[in-house]
């Protein structure tokens, strides 16, 4: 009996380890009007080190993600 409970615990604790401390920024870029603007290229900077992160393109309804970005201060900006 106290076996299974072990190998529970230990299977339930899997996930766990393999965590990351890595983040995702989503967002939207739409003009003054608030309408989407699809197309649009988005940087992220790390702030610390004044290293381009990431640059992506907005998609058709102007969106955008950056996965897997190091937890930190991020500049954003569009081109």
């Amino acid at each position: 009996m106290i076996s299974a409970k072990v190998s529970v615990f230990l299977l339930l604790s899997l996930p766990l380890m393999a965590q990351t401390s890595l983040s995702t920024l989503r967002g939207k870029v739409t003009d003054q009007s608030g309408a989407v603007v699809p197309g649009v290229e988005v940087t992220a900077e790390e702030i610390s080190t004044n290293i381009r992160a990431r640059m992506v393109t907005t998609d058709h309804l102007g969106n955008y993600e950056m996965p897997d970005l190091q937890k930190g201060r991020i500049d954003c900006a569009r081109s």
